[in-house]
């Protein structure tokens, strides 16, 4: 472990900030072209294309999930830099983030996601502030899986006939709400926003909350300060980054087996994802922090 130079900025964690956003952004251009069930099903319709669907498993492999685990690692990384600062200073300022997000999800974009870091946020720093390290990453562990169980149970038991697959009405509802504006898609957007909220209590929340302590962890230790060697962050991009990988396209060719249905490709493949988009997701962060001239 090396000591590095104080500064005020830690120029390899806004490089891999900047990367997170730009990914996100990548992520979303399947939001604004393709209907909803295309984000889990490669075969959203009866007509999809064998190129697009491979598109999609590229993408499964390489970004899905694992851009927004970087940016949620980072998020709670910054709790920890933030920490100098009060404890009501931190609670205020993600209360504004949750307000913008509020703003922006149901003014302009249901796919939103400030308000829900925020939220998580909230939890988070409140956290941070009352356990100690050892205790935060059993709960960061716990929380990790138990959301991955109440996928399981509650996907299990889910009807998949009217959303698995894309019927034309929906995609014309789709198209139109996402289209024509007014009120009528305020009012769509503010359900959205309603069901993401609801979803952030029973499921995702657990993993962006665990994520974000994985982060917040990682820069007390100096980890995500860069005060380990190059060869360190190349030897865990390494371990980290190639097995993910070996799992996914494993999994992936399992779920074509099974032609893509819903509970082999939204829950079990779905959880073997989630499961190594920790590994991975910090696999990328090493080999930039690995390569940081």
């Amino acid at each position: 472990m090396t000591t590095t130079t104080p500064s005020s900025r830690i120029d390899a964690l806004d490089a891999v900030r900047g990367i997170a956003i730009l990914g996100i952004l990548l992520m979303n251009i399947f939001a604004f072209a393709l209907p909803q069930a295309a984000y889990l099903n490669p075969y959203y319709t009866n007509t999809t294309p064998e190129s697009e669907a491979y598109l999609w498993g590229v993408f499964n492999v390489l970004f899905q999930g694992k851009v927004l685990a970087i940016f949620s690692i980072l998020f709670g990384a910054t709790l920890v830099l933030l920490q100098p600062r009060s404890l009501r200073w931190n609670q205020c300022r993600l209360f504004v983030l949750a307000l913008f997000g509020m703003i922006h999800g149901v003014g302009f974009w249901d796919g939103d996601i400030l308000l829900a870091y925020a939220l998580t946020g909230l939890l988070v720093t409140y956290l941070l502030n009352q356990y100690d390290d050892g205790f935060l990453l059993k709960i960061a562990l716990s929380l990790y899986l138990i959301g991955l169980v109440i996928l399981l149970v509650l996907g299990s038991g889910v009807d998949p006939s009217g959303f698995w697959q894309t019927s034309d009405k929906q995609l014309a509802f789709e198209y139109t709400i996402h289209t024509s504006g007014g009120m009528d898609g305020v009012y769509y957007r503010a359900s959205e926003m309603l069901k993401m909220v609801e979803m952030l209590v029973i499921q995702y929340g657990w993993q962006l909350s665990a994520l974000m302590i994985i982060g917040a962890l990682l820069m007390k230790n100096g980890w995500l300060r860069g005060q380990f060697t190059a060869q360190h962050y190349r030897k865990i991009a390494c371990i980290f980054i190639l097995p993910s990988l070996l799992i996914q396209i494993v999994s992936l060719y399992t779920q074509s087996q099974f032609n893509w249905s819903y509970f082999s490709t939204s829950i079990i493949g779905y959880i073997i994802n989630e499961l190594v988009i920790p590994f991975q997701s910090l696999g990328y962060i090493a080999l930039v922090y690995g390569f940081w001239e």
